[in-house]
């Protein structure tokens, strides 16, 4: 077997031999070049495997994490644990208050302002909507990197840059959709909070933490945040 078909594991523990680099030194870097490339080297089976219709596979960010270290199994447990039985509003939904019937017949700002009947007719977006600030939107939160309180959600979601749609969005769809909130819970705390900052660190991976193009990764690839209906995986 050459080099090329080799599994990557192998190519490393016989690097590290020939080198006499330390093992653990090479499943650090392994970790980091996983988190670094991002969702482009996950299997295809931890995001699309046995996905029916009307339901999909998020996993929680410990077991995202994990993926690196075990893809099968991290698959398998998934499968079997964290099925969900509806989808998420896009970003493009938010943007423009339109419908996506697999979560709910009224559109997203309609759901959020439940009792404003003036916004529930899909692509009307009334003047309270692009008034609705950042700051009220994570009240007993922190503000997401790069915003302030004063900020518009609404201009946010038109004008911010990808990690700021993507946050805002996943704080959006998590507030409105009890599996979405789930999901984003291990050991019992929210890891969506720990990931306002731009930099964050799975609890079974404190030593390798995420960037902005990491947590968007993972919001993309489990299905809380994809930018517009019909989004595949890269």
């Amino acid at each position: 077997m050459n080099d090329r078909t080799q599994p990557q594991e192998q190519q490393d523990a016989e690097q590290a031999s020939v080198q006499g680099v330390d093992a653990q030194a090479v499943a650090v870097a392994r970790r980091r070049r996983f988190l670094k490339i991002g969702a482009s080297t996950v299997p295809a089976g931890l995001t699309l495997a046995s996905r029916p219709v009307r339901a999909w596979h998020c996993n929680t960010t410990s077991a995202w994490g994990s993926a690196q270290i075990n893809p099968v199994a991290s698959t398998t447990n998934r499968n079997k644990l964290t099925q969900l039985t509806d989808e998420t509003w896009t970003i493009a939904n938010w943007q423009s208050n339109t419908i996506r019937t697999a979560v709910s017949g009224t559109p997203p700002w309609g759901v959020l302002f439940s009792t404003r009947t003036d916004c529930k007719s899909g692509g009307v977006v009334p003047a309270y909507v692009k008034s609705y600030t950042i700051g009220t939107l994570f009240s007993g939160a922190s503000i997401p990197a790069g915003l302030s309180s004063t900020n518009y959600v609404w201009t946010v979601l038109n004008n911010g840059t990808q990690f700021q749609k993507y946050i805002v969005t996943a704080w959006l769809n998590a507030k409105l959709i009890a599996n979405v909130a789930s999901c984003l819970k291990s050991g019992g705390t929210d890891q969506l909070r720990l990931m306002l900052g731009g930099s964050y660190s799975p609890p079974n991976l404190s030593g390798t933490p995420w960037t902005q193009t990491d947590i968007v990764n993972y919001l993309f690839n489990n299905w809380i945040v994809r930018p517009t209906e019909g989004a595949v995986v890269p």
